[in-house]
């Protein structure tokens, strides 16, 4: 049910002339944040909301040179992302180490990689969106949900 009205949220949006960019900057933070996660439920609901604002604004700077973004400053949002990683940092510090694949965090190490890329080349909003079907095209659907286990 949440999905259907997370769509319904998003075509209503698109229609009303809402920014695809941000909407899809939303949705990209949110997937990378919530989804592909085999840590225990208490890790990964305590790092969710911090992984969605980094990944927030990881896309924020990575897309800093489209037209939509001019009007955001790159030192303040160099600025939230640097406090965001520290806090992130801590916040991992704090949770049990795990075995898991996810638990090495490589999705928001490529993340932070981008963003330094993107100081020395253009990477535009279709690639990030193609980066963002090709990553989700390897993780097996059947992995979403309750009783998924993977190894």
């Amino acid at each position: 049910m949440l999905g259907v009205t997370t769509l319904g949220l998003g075509v209503l949006l698109f229609e009303s002339g809402f920014s695809l960019i941000i909407l899809f900057g939303i949705h990209h933070a949110l997937n990378e944040a919530y989804g592909k996660r085999v840590e225990s439920p208490a890790a990964a609901k305590a790092l969710a909301p911090v992984r969605a604002l980094l990944h927030l604004l990881c896309y924020l700077i990575i897309l800093r040179t489209s037209l939509s973004f001019h009007t955001l400053s790159i030192e303040v949002l160099g600025t939230g992302l640097a406090l965001t990683v520290i806090y992130y940092v801590y916040s991992l510090n704090r949770q049990p180490r795990t075995a898991s694949p996810w638990s090495q965090h490589q999705v928001e190490a490529l993340s932070l990689l981008a963003v330094g890329l993107s100081i020395f080349v253009n990477i535009n909003f279709l690639q990030v969106v193609l980066f963002h079907f090709i990553l989700w095209a390897f993780i097996p659907m059947p992995s979403f949900g309750p009783s998924a286990k993977l190894n």
